[in-house]
């Protein structure tokens, strides 16, 4: 787990030495460095998330320049200010407390007696440490997932040294954040890794809390992986009760970041959690397609479980070609938009007054594309064996634009009648 300006208030050592004055707000932020300031000059050449340490020897007792390091530090994405008083500040003065509690920047105080180098060597020591575990399990992680490896004895012995637990049956949760991309500018790889770290550290608050159990996840590209404990006694309402839980902690601290969760099946072998990965990808797709929800659990994603299930995919794509190629041929031929408007009244369970608004058309012209397509498909839409088969069809075109199995040269080469159907 990161070391964050939180974890070093809890670090035996300084717990007795160290004390938060302001900025509670922020103390989820991550410690990348530590940096004493020498002078207000070095600010510049800070990089993002280091702890500062102020001794104030060129400072003294001016509030007014404390009030202007402390705006810089947060312009410069700086983790928070460690103040050394006693000697040449003898206390900090209210303003700035008021100031780092405005910005939610986190402000503490170390009384003079206390070595810096110390406490410097201590953070940096730590956040190897973390750094180390980190690293270790995101490959851990990412060998399970990823590889076609099936022995992983060894990477096992280097969990359960850093404390991770894989007796239990288990799940794979995907958080994807779409605008937590890699830039080649310095100040997007700053705001990169803020983001990365703070999800970390938020996702892993939530499990601490809820499972009492530690964090172990990777990232791969913007998407952010991980694993999550199952009690199969009640799986679905805790799983969707961490869901939610995730997803409040996020909206609260992260409030104009854009996300979305997918959540595959417990399985209670390590090596099965490849499956439990592919299907959280489908659950994170599916729940993407739907407007105003953030989450879908696998279990809950219907007759697509069903599909994922099936090894051919031929079959669907046959069946798929079978029932809508024909509207869909039409379409392409004559610029017409028969198969969407099919799909919207199929979607609103056949009501015309949802169906127009959606559209934007008028309800003799919703009337007047039924028919033309009862007629293109030789089907008569009243008959539910009919509407069964085209909504399942509809659900196989999207599963299969999903997994990038259907394409137009497989759609435009079956012009084969569709079977008629009851």
């Amino acid at each position: 787990m990161s070391v964050t300006c939180e974890s070093i208030l809890n670090m035996p050592e300084l717990r007795n030495n160290i004390r938060l004055l302001a900025g509670e707000c922020g103390l989820d932020s991550a410690i990348r460095w530590t940096h004493i300031l020498e002078s207000t000059e070095s600010i510049q050449f800070l990089q993002g998330n280091e702890l500062t340490f102020l001794t104030g020897i060129k400072l003294g007792k001016d509030t007014g320049k404390l009030l202007s390091i402390i705006e810089r530090l947060t312009q410069k994405h700086a983790a928070g200010l460690v103040i050394n008083t006693g000697k040449f500040i003898p206390s900090i003065p209210q303003k700035a407390i008021e100031k780092a509690n405005a910005l939610s920047f986190p402000l503490f105080e170390i009384p003079w007696n206390v070595r810096l180098v110390d406490v410097t060597k201590l953070i940096g020591t730590a956040i190897v440490e973390s750094s180390m575990e980190e690293s270790s399990m995101s490959y851990l992680l990412e060998k399970i997932l990823l590889s076609n490896q099936d022995n992983f004895q060894d990477y096992l012995y280097s969990a359960e040294f850093y404390g991770y637990n894989f007796t239990g049956p288990m799940r794979i949760a995907i958080v994807d954040l779409p605008h937590i991309t890699d830039s080649a500018r310095p100040s997007e790889h700053t705001r990169l890794i803020n983001y990365r770290q703070k999800i970390r550290y938020l996702i892993g608050s939530v499990l601490r809390s809820t499972l009492h159990t530690k964090l172990l996840s990777m990232w791969k590209n913007n998407y952010f992986i991980f694993i999550l404990p199952v009690n199969p006694a009640n799986d679905l309402e805790q799983a969707d009760c961490i869901a939610k839980l995730i997803i409040k902690k996020m909206t609260s601290s992260l409030p104009t970041l854009s996300f979305f969760m997918g959540l595959g099946g417990y399985y209670d072998q390590i090596k099965q959690l490849k499956i439990s990965y592919n299907e959280a990808q489908l659950s994170l797709k599916l729940v993407e397609d739907h407007t105003g929800k953030k989450y879908i659990l696998y279990a809950n994603t219907g007759i697509y479980q069903f599909l994922n299930k099936l090894q051919d995919r031929s079959v669907m794509a046959e069946f798929y070609r079978k029932t809508l190629g024909k509207l869909l041929l039409y379409d392409q031929e004559n610029g017409t938009d028969f198969t969407e408007t099919l799909h919207v009244y199929l979607e609103e369970g056949e009501n015309s007054a949802n169906t127009v608004q959606k559209l934007f058309i008028h309800r003799n012209t919703l009337q007047y594309r039924l028919h033309r397509i009862e007629e293109i498909l030789c089907q008569n839409l009243k008959n539910s064996d009919v509407k069964i088969s085209l909504q399942i069809a509809f659900k196989i075109q999207k599963f299969l634009t999903y997994e990038g199995l259907l394409t137009e040269d497989e759609l435009e080469g079956s012009q084969d009648k569709a079977p008629q159907i009851g």
